[in-house]
């Protein structure tokens, strides 16, 4: 009896489907902080990055500074290395700034890099120094209540 209940679990066990891998779409979703922004190797003050708070949801990035919100949209490369995005901001000129981005998304970490001189290069490394003229604004994901 006790080798027939032993099967009837092994059964069960091995014809249960494996769990599907995240993609980097679904892991972003969430709420997000600022932890740090750099801009040509010089980091924002603190207080400043305390009250931005970013949503992400279906392909919209949502920044809310407390007293405005800026959307923006954006479109994941994960098998460009750099990972690359590309965000549009939707209340730039004419409704549409596409900035060419490089990401990475590690756990609740989460670090986009983009050259402010020029939108249309993709950054090669995460990196914010002078003659870059880079952005780079590392992300930390609020942590939901129990």
């Amino acid at each position: 009896m006790h080798w027939q209940l032993l099967t009837v679990v092994l059964l069960v066990a091995a014809s249960a489907p494996p769990e599907k891998e995240k993609t980097d779409e679904e892991n972003m979703q969430g709420n997000w902080t600022v932890v740090s922004r750099e801009f040509m190797g010089r980091k924002a003050p603190e207080a400043e990055l305390k009250a931005l708070k970013v949503t992400i949801k279906d392909g919209t990035m949502t920044m809310d500074d407390g007293t405005k919100k800026h959307k923006i949209t954006y479109k994941l490369d994960p098998s460009k290395k750099p990972k690359a995005i590309d965000l549009t901001n939707l209340d730039g000129k004419d409704g549409k700034d596409l900035t060419r981005a490089i990401y990475e998304l590690d756990d609740d970490n989460l670090k986009i890099c983009w050259s402010e001189k020029d939108p249309e290069y993709r950054a090669t490394k995460f990196a914010s120094d002078e003659a870059s003229a880079q952005i780079m604004i590392v992300f930390k994901r609020e942590k939901k209540d129990k």
